[in-house]
């Protein structure tokens, strides 16, 4: 089996609506174990580290789609909400959603959401137009973690510590995500 061919049987999974709850939540597991993996591979920074959540957050919404990129991410912060240590750091809990970094983790969502949805609008047609889609998700993230992290830091410092560091690591991670995704989305 050549990697076309698994990656159009991964389209046909993703996009079919014959596939089933069991399939789909299997994917969701995964895309949340991807995202739990991704957040330890980080730079221990204060108060934000770097890590790679960014960009698999917006490799799921690119290959998943909206509503299975959206779940997978609502189950990753479950996992982390019921005591599971998958956020950064291996830390987990409610205070981390409510710390500085909760913006971070509760923009996943929306981001994943707005990425996979432009996405499959047509958006994955081209390079540039995916690209920007995934700008727009990294824009959705900063928006919401800086927004968070000014509570306790204050507006210049929030966006000193918590945007400016970021900016520059974050467009190579997409031009990473932007790289591998098209390999999902060839068509029959």
């Amino acid at each position: 089996m050549n990697f076309s061919l698994t990656c159009n049987s991964m389209q046909n999974i993703l996009f079919s609506k014959k596939t089933g709850f069991l399939k789909k939540s299997i994917l969701a597991f995964i895309g949340s174990l991807i995202l739990a993996i991704s957040s330890q591979l980080s730079i221990p920074l204060e108060p934000v580290p770097i890590t790679f959540q960014t960009a698999v957050v917006l490799f799921i919404g690119m290959v998943y789609g909206w509503r299975l990129g959206g779940s997978a991410i609502i189950l990753y912060l479950l996992e982390g909400v019921i005591g599971l240590p998958v956020f950064a750091n291996f830390s987990c809990g409610l205070p981390v959603l409510f710390g500085p970094t909760g913006g971070y983790l509760l923009g996943f969502l929306p981001a994943a959401i707005v990425v996979g949805w432009i996405i499959e609008k047509g958006w994955r047609k081209n390079i540039l137009s995916a690209t920007l889609a995934g700008i727009i998700g990294i824009i959705i993230i900063y928006i919401c973690g800086f927004t968070a992290l000014s509570k306790f830091i204050g507006i210049q410092n929030a966006f000193l510590f918590g945007v400016k560091p970021f900016f520059l690591i974050d467009v190579a991670k997409l031009l990473l995500v932007i790289w591998l995704v098209p390999k999902f989305w060839r068509e029959n």
